[in-house]
This record gives C-alpha cells, sequence and structure tokens, in this order.
C-alpha cells in the first residue's frame, strides 16, 4: 500500500477543522431557530361529510342552474309572444 505524503495528510485535516468550525459557529447558516409557516384554511373533504352535507352543495347549484333554465325560457317565450303578435 503506497503512504500518502504528510502534507495531504495536513491539508485533508486543516480542510476538516475549517469545515467543522463553519458547522459550528453557524457561520454560513443564517436561518432563524424558530420554524415559521403561514396556513391556509382549506375546503372540508367530501369524503368525511354526512350524506345530507354532501348533498346541499349539490342541491343549491341544481336549484341555480334550474332558475337560470327557467329565466332563459322565459325570455324565449316572450320573444315568440313578441314576434307571433307582430305578424
Amino acid at each position: 500500500m503506497k503512504r500518502l505524503p504528510l502534507s495531504h495528510g495536513l491539508s485533508a485535516a486543516f480542510l476538516f477543522a475549517v469545515g467543522y468550525f463553519c458547522a459550528a459557529s453557524d457561520l454560513f447558516n443564517r436561518t432563524p431557530a424558530t420554524a415559521q409557516a403561514e396556513l391556509t384554511p382549506t375546503k372540508g373533504r367530501e369524503a368525511f361529510k354526512a350524506g345530507s352535507e354532501r348533498s346541499e352543495g349539490t342541491l343549491k347549484e341544481i336549484a341555480e342552474t334550474l332558475k337560470r333554465i327557467e329565466s332563459r325560457i322565459e325570455k324565449i317565450e316572450q320573444a315568440a309572444t313578441r314576434a307571433q303578435s307582430a305578424k
């Protein structure tokens, strides 16, 4: 086995000591010691809601859609009535 010169060993020891000093002295680590987080509220998961809670939102959407359809049909009927009376 070939032996390395003493200068290689000293260089390695010096680099190890510098690395250890930097880590121990927190020279390059400027992050705060406490964790900080931003919390955002999330929607409740559908899987954990009861059947009535899950269907309530769906029923509201259906009711809104039906109201829009009814108003459109009413406008079409009014336009058809106006078209017939204009003849």
